[in-house]
Parts: C-alpha cells; sequence; structure tokens
C-alpha cells in the first residue's frame, strides 16, 4: 500500500474583531404571503412585490398574481376550497342526471356537455329544461321558452 501524505489541518483564524460583539447568525429570508404565479411555478424567491415582482421584473416577464394582496394566505385557501366545493356538486348533480335520467335523455345532455364551455351552464340548461318539462305536463303553456339548441357534432 502506498502512503500518501496530507496536508496538516490548521484552525480557523479569525479576523481581529471587536471581541464585545457576537457574531450576528445569517439571516433568514422573509416569508411572502403570496408569490406570483412565476415564481411558484419555476419554484423560486419571490419577493412578493405588486405589479411586478423582482424575480419577473429581471427576466422581463409577465407577473400575475392569483391572490388578493388584502385577504391573508388561510382566506384564499378557504375561497378556493368553496369554489372547488360548488364545481363538484355540479359536477355530482350531473353525474346523476346522466345516470338516472333515461338514455336516449341522458345521450342528448351528454351531447350538450360535448358543446358546452362548462359544466355550471349545462347543468343549469338540463335543469330550465326539465323546468319547462314540469310547467307543460302542468298543462300550463311554455313555448314561450324555447329549449336551446345545439348541434349532435360540435367542432371547435
Amino acid at each position: 500500500m502506498a502512503s500518501q501524505s496530507f496536508r496538516r489541518l490548521l484552525p480557523k483564524v479569525h479576523a481581529t474583531t471587536d471581541a464585545d460583539q457576537p457574531e450576528e447568525p445569517p439571516k433568514k429570508s422573509e416569508l411572502v404571503p403570496h408569490a406570483c404565479a412565476r415564481c411558484r411555478s419555476h419554484k423560486t424567491k419571490c419577493d412578493g412585490q405588486r405589479p411586478s415582482c423582482g424575480s419577473c421584473r429581471a427576466r422581463n416577464a409577465e407577473c400575475i398574481y392569483d391572490d388578493d394582496p388584502n385577504t391573508t394566505p388561510a382566506a384564499n385557501l378557504r375561497r378556493q376550497y368553496h369554489t372547488l366545493a360548488e364545481k363538484h356538486q355540479s359536477f355530482q348533480e350531473l353525474f346523476d342526471i346522466l345516470r338516472n335520467w333515461p338514455e336516449d335523455e341522458a345521450l342528448v345532455i351528454f351531447h350538450r356537455l360535448r358543446c358546452s364551455n362548462s359544466v355550471q351552464s349545462t347543468l343549469h340548461r338540463v335543469k330550465e329544461a326539465q323546468l319547462l318539462a314540469n310547467t307543460r305536463m302542468a298543462g300550463t303553456e311554455a313555448d314561450d321558452y324555447p329549449v336551446p339548441s345545439c348541434p349532435k357534432t360540435c367542432e371547435e
């Protein structure tokens, strides 16, 4: 085995400073409650400045904040939760309608859903049509309210 020589380690030499002042610990980066969408997607530090953060200004990128600066992160999460809960309820209602209604009516609803931009608008139209059907069954004249039509094939 060949003998290796290592250099000798010496203790750290401290610069001559006032012994009365203790060394300051390194500063922690300040937490920002609202990071912009670009910093969040790139997982970079955002300084939270409005209308454009320092990172986006340095890159000449569009800086978009999803949250209202006057609300807390918890309030923003609560708002997002309620929005998602409403969407979930709409999806659940539409799913129940498609599952429980007769197949020919469910196919018409499905075609409308494919032509629509949102589940909520389709659900609203289905409920409107159901209300009209119930009104017609009760003997009330409802021809003044035509059901919006949607072609069977949609080109987007």
